[in-house]
């Protein structure tokens, strides 16, 4: 398996089982890096369930990620479509070495499904989907809307 940048995982790398059994209490953890453009995403299957481990841009703020965690948790208690932030030790927000290197880190429910294919139709579904997720949001308080360090759940 490659590591995050394209080479073989380290062992530092594969210290993520340890470290989600730590922090989140997994158990029989194994993983498999997702391709995305930006931040690096991890599918994780454990004797719990499967969830999606995401390890932010080393750009990121705490603030911001944690702010992010914490719409998400909004929504979805309010009923939006979308996956739900697991706390950990320390809440939502996780740090982890990876590669030698802390990164800042949620864990997700996984969102079960296979890409869909591109049609007039999946495009409907993703606008309701779009709509209903801004409706929720529209009930943010002002105060929340827009990157803040005020939690929100």
């Amino acid at each position: 398996m490659a590591g995050l940048n394209g080479r073989p995982m380290s062992d530092a790398t594969l210290g993520l089982p340890r470290q989600l059994t730590r922090i989140y209490g997994l158990h029989d953890v194994g993983f498999r890096r997702l391709n995305t453009p930006v931040n690096d995403v991890f599918r994780v299957t454990s004797s719990t369930g499967e969830f999606a481990l995401k390890l932010y841009h080393r750009n990121r703020t705490a603030e911001a990620v944690e702010w992010e965690a914490d719409l998400v948790a909004y929504l979805h208690a309010r009923g939006a479509p979308v996956v739900r932030p697991i706390r950990g030790r320390d809440g939502y927000l996780e740090h982890l070495v990876v590669e030698g290197r802390e990164r800042l880190t949620v864990l997700f429910t996984w969102a079960p499904g296979a890409k869909p294919t591109p049609g007039l139709q999946t495009y409907r579904l993703l606008g309701e989907a779009a709509a209903r997720i801004h409706h929720v949001a529209d009930g943010l308080p002002p105060r929340h809307r827009g990157r803040s360090t005020t939690r929100l759940s």
